[in-house]
């Protein structure tokens, strides 16, 4: 059972990580998220090794963690952007200047706020250890798509691309 589900999830991300290194169309954008986040979610049910009753009621758990994030980041980037174009524009006035700094650090602390939240959302849906591996997988798919990308923009000479291995054909220097 359990090397059937470990087949299925290596299976689904062999068939999508290729796919999400194309070039994509607007038109394409809704299904090139879908392979996304499809891709996120055998990632995540392998790294945490989720039972099926978990994934039921840790999905929905994570999503919504996830959407509020995306919100608040969001905040965290518009009033920094405000702290820049001010500070760029200059001639500001020190309570101009302190009324942006004072939302980029409230907005800083709602993503805390969200985070400590969630953590105790995810210790009711999921043991301790599981929880802390969330966070690992975060990284390692974030890590995993950021290598992608620059493997697409900035392929190695000596790797054919998208393939992840060597190209036999060059001789190493």
């Amino acid at each position: 059972m359990k090397m059937n589900r470990t087949l299925v999830i290596l299976i689904s991300l062999m068939l999508a990580l290729p796919m999400m290194g194309q070039p994509h169309r607007r038109g394409d954008e809704k299904s090139f998220k879908a392979k996304l986040e499809a891709t996120k979610v055998a990632y995540f049910t392998e790294k945490l090794n989720l039972t099926p009753e978990e994934a039921q009621v840790f999905w929905p758990v994570y999503n919504k963690w996830w959407g509020e994030r995306q919100e608040a980041n969001k905040k965290v980037r518009e009033s920094m952007d405000a702290i820049e174009k001010l500070e760029e524009k200059g001639g500001y006035t020190d309570p101009q200047m302190k009324k942006l700094i004072k939302e980029y650090s409230k907005n800083l602390a709602l993503e805390s706020e969200i985070f400590d939240m969630y953590i105790e959302e995810f210790y009711k849906v999921l043991p301790t250890g599981k929880v802390a591996k969330i966070f690992v997988a975060e990284k390692g798919f974030r890590d995993m798509l950021t290598k992608m990308w620059r493997e697409k923009k900035h392929p190695r000479p000596d790797m054919p691309p998208h393939s992840g291995r060597p190209d036999p054909s060059k001789k190493p220097e």
